[in-house]
């Protein structure tokens, strides 16, 4: 990946990473003739930085206790920790396709495929080529459009989710530096093989909770749609939600009325 999206994955600048890098924190992109390409490893070794950083680490013991580790000083194996950092939480829902293949009406709409760029629903490849990193995400979006909700309003229904999910990783992450981070931090080295195998064994639990709860939820059911709801164009509007606004604006219609009775 270019320094770019490198610093796109990781929530840093370009400026940054190359500090990172001068620094000795990151290692050299690998070249490619005269372009340089980043590869995991990198977003790994980022993702370590940040981390040690947020446990209250200064980039100098940062780059001190890298040394120590590629130098075989350290308790902690560095290479077992980066990949521990750096393998995805699950290889579901990662096989990339042609959105040709997966939804080809999609490159009918300009308006959809720019949205559907925006929320990396597909990137454009060389050759304008528009591929899905996620073939059974886009079939997914094909086939609530091929349902009947509109190309539009699912779009927008991604980017709700994706906040939403945002959120629930912040979360699960936040419980994670907050419990298990500082319990290694006052451990110490010894337990570090706890750690390593913390990390590896939380996220992958915290997707199949999600999932798990989300099934559950939809199990249970929740409020009904029914015949007086309003439908709209980007959704559905309970009828009782119109009734609670109709009695509030009745209510505020009685107010200053109230109001200039009491301060009289």
């Amino acid at each position: 990946m270019p320094v770019e999206e490198l610093a796109r994955r990781t929530g840093l600048t370009v400026r940054n990473v190359r500090a990172l890098q001068a620094r000795g924190l990151l290692d050299p992109p690998e070249l490619e003739g005269r372009k340089g390409y980043y590869t995991q490893q990198h977003q790994a070794r980022v993702a370590l930085v940040r981390r040690l950083q947020d446990r209250g680490f200064s980039l100098a013991a940062i780059g001190e206790l890298i040394r120590e580790w590629k130098a075989g000083g350290g308790l902690l194996s560095l290479t077992g920790l980066e990949q521990a950092l750096a393998n995805p939480v699950s290889a579901e829902g990662r096989t990339p396709a042609p959105v040709a293949a997966t939804f080809p009406e999609l490159l009918d709409d300009p308006d959809a495929l720019a949205r559907a760029l925006e929320l990396e629903l597909c990137t454009m490849h060389e050759g304008g080529e528009a591929v899905a990193p996620s073939a059974e995400l886009m079939g997914i979006v094909r086939d609530f459009t091929r349902a009947g909700v509109p190309l539009e309003v699912t779009l927008d229904e991604v980017a709700n989710l994706r906040a939403d999910m945002d959120r629930v990783a912040d979360r699960f992450r936040m419980l994670f530096r907050t419990h298990v981070d500082r319990r290694f931090n006052r451990a110490g080295a010894a337990h570090a093989g706890e750690w390593m195998d913390a990390i590896r064994r939380l996220p992958p639990a915290s997707v199949r909770a999600v999932t798990i709860l989300l099934s559950q939820a939809i199990d249970r059911g929740g409020p009904q749609v029914s015949a007086q709801d309003e439908p709209t164009e980007t959704g559905v509007r309970p009828a009782r939600t119109q009734s609670r606004g109709k009695a509030s604006a009745r209510k505020k219609g009685r107010t200053p009325a109230a109001k200039r009775g009491g301060v009289g």
